[in-house]
């Protein structure tokens, strides 16, 4: 894609991931890569601020490794810049709030032609819009990670009560989820042995200590007592 243009603020300057270049290289990626206009690919739909690909294309595309790919993409999730969804063997990013980079500036002609009640009354405005969209925004965000976290637990019970505690969680309390989890789903192969999801979550077990599990138990009284038999 080598056609079309975005518009950059100055206030980019003072973006919280401005001064890590790996984060800022990756972003400027992507709203460069996001699609102008809705398409499709291979019969997936991909929106307006939309792109198809994968780590290792990221990879390719930037000269970052995939691991520094992995850790800026991580970053960028958890401010709500991007959202990532897998789709099959590809992977979907969606650039939120793609329009703020490709808008005119009719608007600000607007304001400086109005009288002042007049400037008032689309300031209001766009406050309440832009309300609107941070909410929407979040709630994606929310559900993406929430759709992340249900694929990684894999006890697919009490989908809706899940979903409900898990969008009153914190941002600290849903980065601690992704932290502790998966040694506790490592802890616990079987999944018929696994906290129902729910459970998991109302207790907020990301603060228990993860026990080993009873295979790696068993393996272990099974060599101390050939060692203490002489069998070894």
């Amino acid at each position: 894609m080598s056609s079309g243009w975005i518009k950059l603020h100055r206030q980019l300057l003072e973006w919280e991931w401005y001064d890590d270049t790996n984060t800022k290289c990756l972003y400027l990626h992507c709203l460069l890569r996001a699609n102008h206009s809705d398409t499709k690919w291979r019969g997936i739909d991909v929106k307006r601020g939309q792109f198809i690909t994968s780590l290792e294309a990221l990879s390719s595309e930037t000269g970052l490794s995939v691991q520094k790919i992995r850790t800026s993409l991580a970053k960028l999730k958890s401010t709500r810049n991007v959202t990532s969804k897998q789709q099959g063997k590809a992977r979907i990013l969606t650039v939120l709030g793609y329009d703020s980079y490709q808008d005119s500036n009719k608007e600000v002609n607007r304001e400086v032609t109005s009288n002042q009640q007049g400037s008032n009354r689309e300031v209001t405005t766009d406050k309440n819009v832009r309300t609107k969209e941070c909410k929407n925004k979040k709630k994606e965000v929310t559900n993406d990670r929430f759709a992340e976290f249900w694929d990684l637990y894999g006890k697919k019970t009490d989908s809706s009560k899940c979903k409900t505690k898990f969008a009153k969680l914190t941002k600290t309390e849903i980065d601690l989820v992704f932290e502790k989890l998966p040694a506790y789903i490592k802890s616990t192969p079987d999944k018929q042995y696994r906290k129902n999801p729910i459970t998991w979550l109302n207790g907020k077990c990301w603060n228990d200590e993860i026990m080993q599990p009873n295979n790696a138990k068993s393996t272990h009284t099974f060599e101390t007592q050939n060692y203490q038999s002489g069998n070894f």
